[in-house]
């Protein structure tokens, strides 16, 4: 490991600063500072900016935590899985409809601060996740 690595290594063991000091580092790649900025921001409304849910409530269903679904409609979808929001509202009646999880109902969910759709919560007798929209997500 080189001295930059070691140096690196210590800042995260450090303050709550360490962010904003390993993010101007030029030895860190894209995918580190992308992965520690998201550990201190949360995931926001694209919309409206209104905090949706973070980074730790990712979760993987059915082995993956993104998948592509298309609608009724022929509108295709790319959703991440998530075990919590906080920015989400709920919107009408469970439904069994053309559910995208055998075994799940689900109900509209839009951003608390704009009301955007940002996706579905899923319901089971045992589970309960969030299906967010990821191009609606900043």
């Amino acid at each position: 490991m080189s001295l930059a690595a070691d140096a690196t290594v210590l800042r995260l063991k450090g303050s709550p600063e360490r962010f904003s000091d390993e993010l101007s580092d030029p030895g860190i790649d894209l995918r580190r500072k992308r992965e520690i900025a998201s550990q201190k921001e949360p995931i926001r409304c694209a919309a409206c900016r209104e905090p949706v849910t973070e980074e730790r409530y990712r979760i993987a269903v059915h082995d993956s935590h993104v998948h592509v679904f298309t609608n009724p409609y022929g509108i295709v979808f790319e959703i991440g899985c998530f075990e919590l929001t906080t920015g989400c509202r709920l919107v009408g009646p469970p439904s069994d409809e053309f559910t995208w999880f055998p075994g799940f109902s689900w109900q509209i969910a839009v951003c608390s601060g704009c009301e955007t759709h940002l996706g579905w919560r899923f319901l089971s007798d045992v589970r309960v996740f969030w299906a967010l929209v990821l191009d609606r997500l900043a």
